[in-house]
């Protein structure tokens, strides 16, 4: 039985959809799936992060370093109270390495609905990945990266 470590972390760009000035978004602490050794991938393979900090996995992910939710800042994001419809994302590229890839999907996304007085949005972004499923198994030692971007509307 081969064991392979992963760290899997994701990238975020971010797209607005008013003409505001200049909005930046600070990353607080990056959507992680942690570390892990997958014991068998012979079918698709599961870990889930929620917003809240807990996650689920499948028991053929032994992990080491437990995944976190994705913290995110948008600041200069409207006037203070600013209403905000929607939080969408859209994968731009999934969980890539040498060998096998993963696949993110089935966002959790928290955020209190508006701005606050400072014209700030947190976000808070939980999703799931899925092994291959192929029975090839992921290379050692390898680092997965991923981007994404998230679409704020208000």
């Amino acid at each position: 039985m081969k064991h392979v470590f992963f760290n899997l972390f994701f990238l975020v760009f971010c797209l607005f959809t008013n003409n505001l000035s200049a909005q930046t978004i600070a990353t607080t602490q990056p959507l992680d799936f942690g570390t892990s050794v997958i014991t068998n991938n012979d079918a698709p393979r599961q870990i889930t992060v929620q917003t809240n900090g807990a996650y689920f996995s499948d028991p053929e992910f032994s992990i080491v370093i437990p995944p976190v939710p994705g913290n995110y800042l948008l600041t200069d994001a409207g006037a203070p109270f600013t209403l905000i419809t929607t939080v969408n994302i859209t994968v731009d590229q999934q969980m890539i390495g040498a060998g096998q890839d993963f696949v993110i999907d089935n966002f959790d996304i928290s955020h209190p609905g508006s701005t606050n007085g400072a014209g700030e949005l947190p976000i808070i972004i939980g999703a799931r990945l899925t092994t291959t499923g192929s029975g090839i198994a992921y290379t050692p030692n390898e680092t997965f990266t991923s981007s994404m971007t998230l679409d704020v509307i208000y």
